[in-house]
């Protein structure tokens, strides 16, 4: 369908163990028809498809300090982006406060498609390529990790030629201490909670949560 209706971003918060033919198939089509294609890495601390998929863009989550979140520390993702107590649209026009790297794939999703406003025209090799390269690098035990960074990505655009070749390889424009340069999320103070859990915040009980009104 987003082949078929000629879009230029698919943001894809899910993920699988196993390897799939099938999916990575598509993948690769819709990579071929110039759509750049974002995946939640997941919340296990390994890699899941379709984030593992060299045609995709893979996102990992870091928490309000601006680290990497326990379930995101060993995954290598290609970028990272605000994941932890975010605050989001829930059901039936409600809000909620969730995480996970769905959260943050999300996040890259409208910084790719903010940076593509500007050119319409720019293919999703160099948007990958300009997203990867402008990160706010950070490290911790398990290495440097970039965080994503929408000023940054357009400083690169407006600075570069029109070809994937032109583009620099940078580790920082700006200061990694100017908390201008980060993508601002909206933290909440409550701690998360696992979905199995009462008071949890996590996909299922969002919906157990509802009252039952609301199923009318």
């Amino acid at each position: 369908w987003c082949i078929d209706n000629n879009v230029d971003i698919i943001n894809m918060s899910f993920g699988l163990d196993e390897y799939s033919e099938i999916l990575h198939s598509v993948i690769k089509k819709a990579y071929n028809e110039g759509i750049l294609l974002v995946a939640a890495s997941g919340n296990d601390n390994r890699m899941q498809y379709p984030a593992r998929f060299k045609e995709v863009l893979s996102v990992g989550g870091v928490d309000k300090d601006l680290n990497r979140t326990y379930y995101s520390t060993e995954t290598n993702s290609d970028v990272y982006a605000p994941a932890e107590d975010c605050q989001t649209t829930g059901f039936v026009g409600s809000f909620a406060k969730s995480s996970g790297t769905s959260i943050a794939a999300a996040h890259v999703s409208g910084v790719a498609a903010a940076v593509k406003s500007i050119d319409i025209s720019m293919t999703n090799k160099k948007l990958m390529k300009i997203l990867k390269e402008s990160t706010v690098k950070n490290s911790d035990k398990n290495g440097c990790y970039g965080i994503i960074n929408y000023s940054n990505a357009v400083n690169i655009y407006l600075n570069t030629g029109t070809d994937e070749e032109d583009i620099m390889d940078i580790d920082d424009i700006e200061d990694s201490s100017n908390n201008e340069a980060y993508v601002n999320g909206s933290w909440s103070k409550d701690s998360w909670q696992n979905e199995s859990s009462s008071n949890g915040t996590g996909h299922y009980s969002m919906i157990n949560g509802l009252d039952t009104e609301y199923f009318a």
